[in-house]
């Protein structure tokens, strides 16, 4: 009795096998997309605009099945919610159902396969070292940003506030892990010569985060 209480409570007391599904893909993929958010990881421009077609497409199937799902009635919602709520909650749901879906196609899955069967590559690139409280950057007042982190999303290497002076350009050298999907960062720290970054400037990046 205790058991099937809490199946109530969990699934709303639907408990249809679509809507377990549902609800069971969504907290799954919360919690993965949750892990891709917080990796250091740069995806390729390739990946990153293939990842996010790939995302969309998903997205798009996912809520062909939805719909579909409650027009054969296997999902079903309260009789007194009106048209327009139920459109509105389709569209939060297919934006949730993105979000997820990039964070791991695009951030997750390609910085996984990176740790395990990426090559190691050390360079330098040159960031700025920012210091400040917003709306995006509540948890981060001390980061670097740079074009280099534009596809590292949310954009920045959270630090201390004695990594560097803030604000101020600096040169940074990264440890990364390497693969057609982008870097890893593995380890950063601040460049020790500038030589290193005269060679970077010259050079750039290795190929695949470009």
């Amino acid at each position: 009795m205790h058991q099937m209480a809490w199946k109530d409570r969990w699934y709303g007391g639907n408990r249809s096998a679509a809507h377990r599904y549902l609800t069971n893909g969504l907290v799954l993929g919360a919690i993965a997309g949750a892990y891709g958010y917080s990796v250091n990881f740069v995806s390729s421009s390739l990946w990153w605009t293939a990842g996010s077609s790939l995302a969309l497409g998903v997205t798009i199937v996912c809520l062909v099945a939805i719909v579909h799902g409650f027009k054969t009635g296997r999902l079903t919602s309260q009789p007194s919610i009106s048209l327009p709520l139920r459109f509105v909650g389709l569209l939060v749901l297919a934006a949730l159902v993105f979000c997820i879906s990039w964070l791991l196609i695009v951030r997750a899955v390609p910085d996984t396969i990176t740790r395990i069967v990426g090559v190691n590559a050390e360079f330098t690139v040159p960031l700025t070292a920012v210091y400040g409280r917003g709306t995006k950057s509540r948890r981060c007042e001390y980061r670097l940003e740079g074009e280099f982190l534009e596809r590292a999303f949310p954009g920045r290497l959270c630090v201390s506030s004695s990594f560097a002076p803030f604000p101020s350009d600096v040169n940074i050298t990264l440890q990364v892990k390497t693969t057609a999907l982008g870097m890893h960062i593995v380890r950063f720290e601040q460049a020790s010569a500038n030589k290193r970054l005269q060679a970077t400037r010259e050079n750039g990046p290795p190929e695949p985060c470009r």
